[in-house]
């Protein structure tokens, strides 16, 4: 396999200057920060305006790209977990991903909400969040069932069970029948 080039656009600037000092996850600090886009990349940012919600994708220089297993924070008791089954900046190719909130655009800066990277962190890249796209609907065995009416009450009894115990690709369901993410 060949090399893949990628060039950043741009840096984060941001008040955590460690990992001690970021959050798990943005949004839930909710740390505003800077992404300063290089000036050959201004362009770019045209459209883009206060309130969006975009994605950062930035690369986390400072992670261990040797780890493939980690224990998952909100389900410690599970033991090791692949790290692709997580949201660990260590990881081979550590690749943040940031859904923030457009605070203000001034220029080639865009001062945003929900930051989890450090200062100097490069940014890779950045797509608008469209939540029609990037959310998936969730949706009851019920609701799928229903979706296709003509089947009789067996087969439909059949894809409840089916769903309910979560054989549904390793997705697994809580108590109301709805698919956790």
């Amino acid at each position: 396999m060949s090399k893949i080039e990628i060039l950043p656009l741009g840096v984060i600037e941001s008040p955590l200057k460690s990992r001690a000092e970021a959050p798990r996850q943005g949004q839930e600090a909710r740390v505003k920060g800077k992404i300063i886009i290089k000036e050959e990349f201004k362009k770019a940012v045209k459209g883009l305006k206060k309130g969006d919600y975009i994605w950062v994708l930035c690369w986390f220089q400072f992670a261990k790209r040797d780890i493939l297993e980690v224990h998952p924070r909100m389900a410690k008791d599970r033991g090791l977990t692949g790290v692709f089954c997580s949201r660990s900046p260590d990881r081979p190719n550590p690749i943040g991903l940031d859904l923030v909130k457009i605070l203000d655009i001034e220029d080639n800066v865009i001062l945003v909400e929900g930051l989890d990277a450090l200062n100097g962190t490069p940014v890779l890249d950045i797509k608008l969040h469209f939540p029609s796209i990037d959310c998936p609907k969730k949706e009851s065995p019920l609701t799928l069932t229903n979706k296709f009416s003509s089947l009789n009450r067996i087969t439909q009894l059949f894809l409840f069970l089916f769903h309910r115990v979560g054989l549904n690709f390793g997705q697994a369901f809580d108590a109301g029948g709805q698919r956790e993410i």
